[in-house]
């Protein structure tokens, strides 16, 4: 029988299971099946990847776009109960919030984001980050948006990103590009 210990979580394996043991104050001791394992193992992987995927690179606040520019973007979440349409908060090329009363999922509950700009469209594996009730708020994690430690866009939502930074940046930080009436 081989053991690790984490903290207060000793977790030993047994012939037909996992044993799992907090030690503390309180005792408490589970056994998990083998049969139950690959479930339990989804779980870590998806919060992992979660974790270690977190706000990497900038992202931009659509309410500082004129609203009528912002609103081209139409994000859709579709899952298997369907597809609802939801209200862009903020973008990144990693990820993406969105406002709808609709609740997605728990952290680490997978969908595709469909952004679609003008005559441009995206769909995208993401899954749910976290979602704050308060403000009806859900954040996204593009799926295999990061490789190598670096973001690793999709050319559709490059191209989506692009063009609202553009917009962003020649609106919120009132850029006059020098020489641009000479030309």
């Amino acid at each position: 029988m081989s053991e690790i210990r984490t903290g207060n979580l000793l977790i030993r394996t047994k012939e037909e299971s996992v044993e799992f043991e907090f030690i503390g104050k309180g005792f408490a001791c589970v056994d998990v099946a083998c049969s139950e394992l690959p479930e339990l193992l989804g779980f870590f992987n998806s919060y992992l990847r979660m974790q270690s995927n977190r706000r990497t690179g900038f992202r931009i606040t659509l309410s500082q776009i004129k609203s009528h520019l912002a609103d081209r973007l139409c994000v859709t979440v579709a899952m298997r109960q369907g597809q609802v349409t939801a209200k862009p908060i903020d973008l990144s090329l990693t990820g993406i919030c969105v406002e709808s009363s609709y609740h997605f999922g728990r952290a680490g509950a997978t969908v595709d984001i469909i952004l679609n700009y003008g005559q441009h469209h995206a769909v995208l594996p993401a899954i749910v980050v976290r979602h704050e009730g308060a403000v009806d708020h859900t954040a996204f994690h593009f799926v295999d948006s990061i490789n190598d430690g670096e973001a690793d866009p999709t050319p559709e939502l490059e191209f989506i990103f692009r063009e609202l930074e553009s917009l962003w940046l020649d609106q919120c930080l009132q850029l006059e590009w020098a020489g641009a009436a000479e030309l």
